[in-house]
């Protein structure tokens, strides 16, 4: 996609990273960050060696972060996440992101990515998932608290980053 640089994430970037979070927490249906989230805890998750910055247009919109899911003989799956601001969503952005994070996942030396946490009414994330590749392994029910109280469930999807190649 034409403009669209995904990069490193590093400190100078975080006022942006943090506004683009704030509006996710607001909506309330996505992510499990919520009102009691500092910026110094969101600092923490954000501002690591695996992060990206999106930016369009030469402006931040966005980032992902890859990281294990689990530690020793379960570190070769990641697990990662993504937000884009609100203004840039529905584009196709999405997609060519989720496929930076395939990429990086597999230079990074993953052989699957497991997202333990999508929102089960968070359909453009479900059709941007499925459409690239992920399988739906499991859900957990009532497991995500949306803003208005209403309890959804959660999916879980897995992807096989040794069938990059071939699937991509």
């Amino acid at each position: 996609m034409k403009n669209l640089i995904i990069r490193n994430i590093n400190a100078n970037d975080f006022p942006e990273i943090w506004e683009i979070l704030k509006q996710i927490i607001e909506e309330g249906n996505a992510f499990c960050s919520d009102e009691t989230t500092t910026q110094e805890k969101a600092f923490s998750m954000w501002i690591t060696n695996s992060a990206k910055a999106v930016l369009y247009n030469g402006k931040i919109i966005g980032a992902y972060n890859i990281f294990p899911l689990n530690w020793g003989r379960g570190s070769h799956v990641c697990d990662a996440a993504l937000m884009i601001d609100k203004n840039n969503r529905q584009k196709g952005i999405g997609y060519h992101i989720a496929k930076s994070i395939l990429i990086d996942a597999k230079i990074q030396g993953y052989k699957s990515i497991v997202f333990t946490s999508v929102v089960s009414t968070n359909i453009p994330a479900m059709t941007l998932w499925l459409k690239i590749g992920f399988k739906l392994i499991g859900t957990i029910p009532k497991a995500y608290c949306l803003k208005n109280k209403t309890l959804v469930d959660l999916n879980i999807m897995h992807f096989d980053l040794d069938n990059l190649e071939s699937e991509n």
